[in-house]
């Protein structure tokens, strides 16, 4: 039977049980992460109670949605995606594409270079390799099968439900990624560090496009943290005063680490918060939803079989209401705004 935990009111809500297999602790995020710092997410069924899906929201600061989008469709959008980027040289030579075998190596670490990532290579490169391989992520970002997969009935439905909002609009700058293995994981941040031309009226959907583990680049996030991220983001606003409008609004900015990320290392962070990293073994067809302050990242892709894990980000939001409307363009490489940027 499901355990269950009561919220400060007092009600008892059901612990959906996600997986009976036990999360594992030999994880990497920017140095090791030790047995103490790790926790179970907590999942819930599609058909609890609205009410309560969203007690949960307002207190973790996510919610893990179990199948809610039908695992063939994840299926058929995964194949798709390794389907566009096969002629890349990215997957292993005699493999078939549809499993996603990375080919492997430093020099194809630092050629594979996936759309966001803050991974600085120190070997050579492929020159030629990376530019198609990116152009060929980025053309995937702008498909009609990834545009399919974002706006399906299943996932669109429940924003609309869970949000309350009439006709949520999807955001164009989506983030579809490939978690290579031996490759970066999602560094430590909170999405709102990039938001900052518009106010948090977004709702972030991550979702993986195949069964993931911890150890393949599963989500995790940190334990009790949205309203710390809300006071990070209120420090850094007043540590950003005497900034131009500009270089206030950016993710790069001389307060910030290289690539807007928080900490180096995911266990670090953690331990100097007294906080744990809560993780999932997430289904295809299981997807997190969160807010704007809640604060994640993810291990690198350390499992056995050299296989690419890869997910993505969607994002909704009200379009009667304030956004950041730079979303409403695709993304584009390009360089770190501003030429300052504090590494360490």
């Amino acid at each position: 039977m499901a355990a269950a935990v009561a919220t400060p009111s007092g009600d008892i809500l059901p612990r959906v049980p996600h997986t009976e297999d036990p999360i594992s602790t030999q994880l990497t995020a920017g140095g090791p992460l030790n047995p103490p710092q790790v926790g179970q997410m907590t999942a819930l069924s599609r058909d609890t109670p609205m009410s309560v899906i969203r007690e949960h929201f307002e207190r973790d600061g996510y919610v893990l949605i179990k199948r809610l989008i039908d695992p063939e469709v994840v299926k058929s959008c995964r194949h798709s995606y390794f389907k566009s980027i096969q002629e890349t040289g990215v997957f292993a030579e005699e493999s078939n594409p549809l499993d996603g075998i990375f080919i492997g190596g430093e020099e194809a670490l630092d050629t594979f270079v996936t759309p966001g990532s803050v991974r600085g290579g120190t070997g050579e490169i492929n020159e030629g390799a990376a530019q198609f391989y990116l152009q060929r992520c980025i053309e995937g970002q702008r498909s009609p099968w990834f545009a399919a997969f974002s706006t399906n009935p299943q996932l669109v439905q429940f924003v609309k439900e869970f949000m309350n909002w009439e006709k949520p609009l999807l955001l164009k700058r989506q983030m579809l990624r490939s978690a290579l293995p031996g490759g970066d994981g999602v560094p430590v941040h909170y999405d709102q560090l990039f938001f900052r031309h518009g106010p948090p009226s977004f709702l972030t959907c991550w979702t993986p496009l195949d069964d993931t583990t911890p150890e393949r680049g599963g989500l995790m996030y940190l334990s009790d943290s949205a309203k710390l991220g809300e006071q990070m983001e209120r420090d850094f606003a007043e540590g950003a005063k005497h900034l131009s409008e500009a270089e206030r609004k950016s993710a790069f900015n001389t307060n910030m680490m290289r690539g807007g990320i928080l900490h180096p290392s995911a266990g670090s962070f953690a331990a100097g918060l007294n906080r744990k990293w809560l993780m999932a073994n997430y289904e295809a067809g299981d997807v997190a939803f969160h807010n704007p302050f809640i604060i994640h990242a993810s291990c690198v892709n350390n499992a056995a079989g050299n296989r690419i894990m890869a997910h993505t980000d969607i994002r909704f939001v009200d379009p009667t209401q304030p956004f950041d409307e730079r979303w409403m363009e695709y993304w584009e490489r390009e360089p770190f705004p501003f030429s300052s940027l504090r590494l360490s």
